[in-house]
């Protein structure tokens, strides 16, 4: 019967050391769980700023190409304003040249009426 309590003890006793060690294990688990969970949030945080340090980043570069563009814009519309200023001239200086050749063909065909009437008078000249 002492050998029978004696195994009773004994089993009670490396059942409770047992015990004792699931729940040291179990206390070192959540330890590192909970180590895990507070790093983890911690690198949320770390991309969440990074993220959003990553969106500012864009947004300024948004900004400058749209400023770029507001510029090219301009600079457009002086090119396209230099242009039509250019084409204007130049259908004035036709216009003005169409004129001018007007003129002339008209002088020329004056002068060639002129000279056709010369000729009449001097061909009725000479048969007089």
């Amino acid at each position: 019967m002492y050998e029978k309590k004696s195994l009773e003890i004994t089993k009670r006793y490396f059942d409770l050391k047992q015990q004792e060690q699931d729940e040291a294990n179990q206390k070192i688990i959540q330890t590192e769980q909970d180590k895990n969970n507070r790093i983890n949030q911690l690198l949320g945080v770390d991309v969440q700023i990074r993220r959003n340090e990553e969106i500012k980043l864009l947004q300024e570069r948004l900004q400058t190409l749209k400023e770029m563009g507001d510029q090219e814009t301009a600079l457009y519309k002086q090119i396209q304003d230099a242009i039509t200023k250019l084409q204007k001239e130049g259908l004035e200086e036709r216009s003005s040249s169409a004129r001018i050749n007007a003129i002339q063909g008209t002088d020329e065909q004056a002068a060639a009426q002129r000279e056709a009437l010369e000729q009449q008078m001097n061909a009725k000249m000479e048969a007089e």
